[in-house]
């Protein structure tokens, strides 16, 4: 004959305890006394066919599984072995719910700004720091959790569980998702949760920092580096600890009311020319930013770039872009423009690193000399351009017989006459330039005079002076020295030998014998 080997039934959560001994279990001698709501499991074993019938009559198999039990579950539950044509077995199991009554949370569904007494009822959000309607005085909202049938309370915050179990909460003015879970006796749950926002606080930058790849917390300052490329990306975040539920992001930049962004950063194309701005980040937090606003400005500049592309600018004639060398023949005046620079910039004119008075984008230059134009702004390396200002150079050659008041010849002017033996000096006076050469018959001299300490036939011809000065060109000069004989014999009285002196010469003279 078949036979039952064990009827059992089990309320999940609970292992092997029936349930019948807790608070809320029915009165009475009962195999099973699951509370409304829990969830039963009804298991038959037996040595031959097993079924299972229910209060309702209903034949099922095992195990036989109710979920999320109601009274309407309750009675006598049978389990039969058989094994026909043999007798069947069976056993009794009888079920009765419990009477948990669950707690009541005295939930709320709002916003209050500024909660009588500071005190807001679970469900309300509200602000982290409020002000008191009766004292007036600002300080950390408190939340009232209420609710019949208790018999625990617990917190959480930010899904952590706080070390507080008392209905009224002091948020001591933190930020968060407060969460409220209250318990009955008999293990029943209830829970609601508060928002509670607070005035957002941005980790700002400071300072003018270097552009980089890594990109900038909003409140620095940075010149655009466009040689690195890509984008240039704002941070606007907020400090650790401190980010309240929901903050609302929006960026605008000055002057500009087509730009905006709701995300926590921003990307700037690097490439842009319109980049350089005023940017700011806004943040608030609760509905419609009542909680709290904070803001912070990011200042993205372009450095100025002169423009030295050399050649001449017809307007204003002789204009000419500074980093450009030329040679002042006429009018002329240098320009020093730039592309980009953000506002203000700054402008400086040096002569041979002498500042000049001019701030002007166009310097008239009367003299030769190297003339630098430096433009600068808040950014920190300037941009600057040099050019290199020459003069024609003049030349003016002229000789002279040492001891002679004159040139020696028949009829004065540029030329020379000097007899056999007499010492004859060579010089150039020029201008535009210190260098020049003096070259002719008798040979050159670079940059100082030219002597001849004793005139021979062979030495007479055309001497010249030539001076140069890239990129004016090169200038000269020419005195003939012409050959007219030899002097006559000096004799003394009384007779005696002839006295010939070498005279005294000047520290920069060139001797040739």
């Amino acid at each position: 004959n078949p036979s039952i080997d064990s009827f059992v039934g089990t309320i999940s959560g609970l292992g092997t305890d029936d349930g019948c001994s807790r608070p809320g279990a029915p009165s009475g001698n009962f195999d099973l006394c699951p509370l409304p709501g829990e969830d039963v499991t009804i298991t038959c074993t037996t040595s031959g066919s097993t079924s299972i019938i229910t209060p309702g009559g209903q034949v099922v198999s095992s195990p036989h599984i109710i979920s999320s039990i109601t009274d309407s579950a309750e009675g006598v539950y049978t389990c039969v072995a058989s094994d026909p044509p043999c007798d069947a077995d069976s056993s009794t199991l009888t079920i009765m719910l419990g009477s948990c009554e669950p707690p009541r949370l005295e939930r709320a569904d709002g916003f209050i700004l500024n909660p009588p007494e500071a005190k807001t009822s679970i469900g309300n959000d509200s602000c982290a720091l409020v002000r008191d309607q009766v004292t007036g005085e600002r300080r950390g909202v408190r939340i009232n959790c209420l609710a019949s049938n208790v018999f625990t309370t617990t917190w959480f915050r930010d899904d952590v569980m706080l070390n507080f179990t008392e209905p009224l909460l002091e948020t001591n003015g933190r930020s968060g998702n407060y969460t409220c879970v209250v318990t009955s006796e008999c293990g029943a749950m209830d829970s609601e949760f508060t928002l509670i926002y607070e005035a957002p606080i941005i980790d700002e930058g400071s300072g003018l920092v270097t552009d980089s790849l890594n990109g900038i917390n909003v409140g620095s300052d940075v010149c655009v580096d466009q040689s690195l490329g890509g984008s240039l990306t704002i941070e606007c975040n907020l400090l650790n600890g401190t980010t309240p539920p929901s903050p609302i992001y929006m960026w605008s930049k000055e002057g500009d009311p087509s730009f905006n962004s709701s995300a926590s950063s921003i990307m700037l194309d690097r490439s842009d020319g319109s980049i350089a701005g005023n940017y700011t980040c806004s943040v608030t937090t609760g509905p419609n930013g009542v909680c709290g606003m904070n803001e912070s400005t990011s200042r993205v500049l372009i450095p100025p770039n002169i423009i030295m592309t050399g050649g001449i600018n017809p307007d204003p004639p002789g204009t000419i872009n500074i980093g450009t060398d030329a040679c002042l023949t006429g009018s002329l005046a240098l320009q020093c423009s730039v592309v980009g620079g953000t506002p203000p910039l700054s402008r400086v004119w040096t002569q041979e690193g002498s500042m000049l008075s001019s701030t002007a984008l166009f310097l008239p230059i009367s003299s030769g000399g190297t003339y630098t134009c430096s433009v600068s702004n808040d950014c920190p390396t300037p941009s600057m351009g040099t050019s290199v200002i020459t003069v024609p150079p003049t030349v003016s050659i002229s000789a002279s017989i040492t001891g002679s008041l004159n040139n020696g010849c028949e009829t004065p002017g540029n030329m020379l006459c000097p007899l056999i033996g007499e010492m004859v000096n060579i010089s150039c006076a020029v201008t535009g330039t210190s260098s020049y050469i003096i070259s002719g018959p008798r040979g050159t001299s670079n940059s100082m005079d030219l002597v001849i300490n004793s005139f021979q036939e062979s030495d007479a011809g055309t001497y010249q002076c030539t001076a140069s000065n890239p990129p004016c060109g090169s200038s000269n000069d020419s005195i003939p020295i012409i050959f007219t004989g030899t002097p006559p014999v000096i004799s003394t009285s009384p007779p005696g030998p002839p006295t010939n002196e070498t005279p005294t010469l000047p520290p920069n003279m060139l001797i040739n014998i």
